[in-house]
């Protein structure tokens, strides 16, 4: 799938979305000289982040994506408000056919179709409309999914694993009180996906289209 791939579109509901589901293997591509992009839909100021302002999250993500390798210019951000994106669901759907247009990429990261949180889902239904044609994959989260299936696995190098757990570091907006922003946690999920396919670490994913040229 990534041998033929040029550009590569991770999308995003929130920041720090994008870490802590494929930050290990967005730095695997990026190493392998992939060009990659980062399109996230709201800065998820409400909740844990509501003392942070926009400008504090864009400057934890820039501080992210140095980590991962990631282009600062190859990065994207909408403001839709948090919670409540089912209410912009067409809003967004033109959003992501922009930067469809706009990037036309060979292979999508989307979240996942089972998860249980309404922004993430939201942007999975819509990703499959909006890049149907293209490659398209989901991450998603083990504490958020209702079934916990993976059709495509990542392996990670320790490197990798330790630019991840550095890149979800940034985010201190985010990961008051969640322990899934753990060190621990973190390095135990890149494990449980290693164990699964007797690699040492591995993150993985739902296949939703595979297109073979």
């Amino acid at each position: 799938m990534f041998t033929k791939a040029k550009k590569i579109l991770i999308v995003c509901a929130h920041a720090d979305d994008m870490e802590l589901g494929c930050g290990g293997t967005v730095n695997k591509l990026l190493e392998a000289g992939k060009d990659v992009y980062q399109l996230i839909l709201s800065f998820n100021l409400k909740g844990t982040a509501s003392k942070f302002t926009a400008d504090d999250i864009r400057q934890e993500v820039y501080q992210s994506a140095k980590i991962l390798g990631l282009k600062k210019q190859n990065i994207f951000m909408e403001k839709y408000e948090n919670r409540v994106f089912p209410s912009y669901r067409q809003p967004i759907l033109d959003t992501l056919w922009n930067y469809r247009r706009k990037i036309n990429p060979d292979v999508v990261f989307t979240m996942s179709l089972d998860d249980m949180h309404q922004d993430h889902v939201t942007v999975a239904q819509e990703s499959f409309r909006a890049f149907k044609e293209c490659n398209l994959l989901s991450y998603g989260y083990d504490w958020n999914r209702l079934n916990k299936t993976a059709d495509f696995y990542s392996v990670l190098s320790q490197k990798n694993l330790d630019r991840k757990i550095k890149a979800v570091s940034c985010y201190k907006s985010q990961g008051e009180g969640r322990p899934y922003f753990s060190v621990e946690y973190i390095k135990s999920w890149a494990i449980t996906r290693g164990v699964e396919i007797k690699e040492r670490y591995a993150e993985s994913f739902d296949v939703i289209r595979l297109i073979s040229q």
